[in-house]
């Protein structure tokens, strides 16, 4: 009885010590993640926003529940994997480290997709050590996360214009096939007493990332295999096209044929919503039938006979990738001692030192930065000095010239003021002073390419002791753009000029601007913009050559009266 009773005991006392065990290493791993995750949060939700003001990103909020409701259901009890998680060891801590890293990168540049990016390798070391552990498919929602990181700008602008093209000219086909006389310029329908703009919100490039979004989504939910999950997507961009395609027809149709005003108010926002419930529709037409094409060919057909290489070769495509559901132990226990006592506090301390640190750094550039105050910066006294009669000194004779004050938002990257000089003359083009700019330089050429031109040459041309950039510029529907653009620092000297041509200046002005934003002082830019379809010959370039330099002294007697103008010296 004794021994029994010993043995009683001493299960009793292993159990308890293992359920002690259990919450010791939850509790620490739950102060490790909630710390780690602390340090992400501030730009985790700087990046939401971002990705709100975007409209073809406002799906995320049902990406995001999706990828929660997945890990949530494949994941057994927290009790389970919650103190293996605190056993987690190298190689599985490179990614998570390497995330840490690019956070605190992130931080000291102030750019939220860095900050996702970051999150992502973060996540990927606890996904690959789960998975393996416990034998669960966390990759595809892992892989889902991926839709939260916005393209670039670059590509979503190219994106978009061939959409818009694309949508044009399909659009314009299918109306003459129904007999609607129109005429197709562009982006421009031209009907009968209307002219339609084909713009970016009507490219379908909302449409398409929502469908895009929901297809993926819906692949990793029934474990598809990667062909079919692969032509589900390309199936939905096709929908997409196609539903955009029709909905322009439908407004030229309902406008020419029965005066029905489909382009504003609910009527249009109705049509919308209708096609994309037809295009869902469609998308899950659509994956039926890949459901019965891609079937696999089954072993037992004849088995005297046996599968052949065509067979196998089939059967191993339209199977691959799949996810087969998880068999993982209910009862596993993990005990960080039995596995690497020294990486195990080495990890946890050193996660907690870079958190911490990050969180310093998060906070300090709140609090010990210039406070960027746009409405009251220098810049902003000093072109107020500016008014409507900047315009009699830059304009010609035989050319109307009129001032306009824009405002944008403080984060806009074409600064936050502008008063915009707008020549009506035999080349049409706007010369601007925009402000206030925080940094040592700020390259004008990246907001144009942004909004769709590629840049054909840069170079920096020295006139009258002036350095300035010229850039020649070319977009997808034919035109092309001459600029012009120079920077002055708030005490009256000329900003240096960079020739971004050379790639280590480049990245050397680029990492300035962004770590040392809030240290630097404010320039104020000035630019010339021109465009049309025909490329400009080399007189009248040099024409607004000589322009450009009258509006830059102009301006400037304006912003300094106190100061001579002397260029670059």
């Amino acid at each position: 009885m004794g021994l029994e009773a010993f043995a009683r005991l001493h299960c009793k006392y292993r159990a308890l010590h293992l359920i002690l065990n259990d919450w010791n290493l939850m509790i620490r791993n739950c102060l490790t993640l909630i710390l780690c995750g602390a340090a992400f949060l501030p730009f985790l939700v700087w990046h939401g926003q971002n990705l709100w003001q975007s409209s073809q990103y406002q799906f995320f909020p049902i990406l995001v529940l999706a990828i929660i409701a997945i890990v949530k259901e494949r994941l057994p009890a927290p009790r389970v994997w919650l103190p293996m998680v605190a056993a987690i060891h190298w190689p599985f801590l490179a990614p998570i480290f390497a995330g840490l890293g690019l956070l605190l990168l992130s931080v000291l540049g102030e750019t939220a997709k860095g900050a996702m990016i970051a999150f992502m390798l973060f996540s990927a070391g606890y996904v690959w050590f789960l998975a393996s552990k416990l034998n669960v498919s966390l990759w595809g929602p892992w892989a889902l996360g991926w839709l939260l990181v916005c393209l670039p700008s670059v590509v979503e602008v190219g994106l978009t214009s061939q959409l818009q093209l694309l949508s044009s000219t399909l659009s314009s086909r299918l109306l003459d096939v129904v007999g609607v006389n129109h005429l197709m310029t562009g982006n421009v329908l031209h009907l009968d007493g209307q002219d339609l703009f084909v713009d970016q919100a009507c490219s379908g490039v909302v449409s398409l990332f929502s469908i895009l979004a929901f297809g993926a989504m819906f692949a990793v939910w029934q474990r598809y295999p990667l062909v079919r999950s692969v032509l589900l997507l390309v199936i939905g961009v096709g929908w997409t096209i196609l539903l955009n395609v029709l909905r322009i027809t439908i407004i030229a149709i309902s406008d020419q044929w029965y005066d029905l005003d489909l382009v504003h108010g609910w009527p249009h926002t109705m049509l919308g919503m209708v096609l994309f419930l037809v295009t869902l529709a469609g998308f899950y037409c659509s994956d039926q039938l890949l459901g019965g094409v891609l079937r696999p060919i089954p072993e037992d057909v004849d088995p005297d006979r046996g599968l052949n290489f065509t067979e196998r070769v089939w059967n191993y495509l339209t199977a691959a990738g799949a996810m087969q559901g998880e068999e993982y132990l209910d009862d596993e226990r993990v005990d960080p001692v039995q596995t690497d006592r020294v990486c195990w506090r080495f990890s946890h301390s050193f996660m907690i030192a870079l958190s911490l640190m990050i969180l310093m750094v998060w906070v300090g550039r709140q609090l010990f930065t210039r406070n960027l105050d746009f409405t009251n910066s220098t810049s902003v006294s000093l072109v107020a000095n500016v008014d409507p009669s900047l315009a009699d000194r830059i304009c010609e004779s035989n050319e109307k010239c009129s001032m306009q004050e824009i405002t944008r938002e403080s984060t806009d990257p074409s600064g936050a003021y502008s008063k915009v000089f707008s020549v009506e003359g035999v080349l049409g083009h706007r010369l601007s002073i925009d402000y206030p700019f925080f940094m040592s330089w700020h390259e004008l050429t990246n907001c144009y390419v942004t909004a769709g031109w590629r840049v054909i040459d840069r170079s920096v041309v020295t006139l009258d002791n002036i350095d300035f950039v010229e850039v020649d510029l070319v977009n997808d529907f034919g035109e092309t753009g001459f600029l012009i653009f120079a920077q002055i620092h708030l005490n009256g000297d000329a900003c240096y000029v960079p020739d971004t041509g050379k790639v280590l200046e480049w990245y050397s002005f680029e990492m300035k601007r962004r770590f040392l934003k809030g240290f630097t002082g404010e320039v104020i830019q000035l630019q010339l913009f021109q465009s049309g379809v025909r490329e400009l010959t080399p007189e009248q370039k040099e024409e607004l050559r000589q322009q450009f330099l009258t509006f830059r002294q102009a301006a400037y007697q304006k912003m300094f009266p106190d100061r001579v103008d002397v260029g670059n010296d």
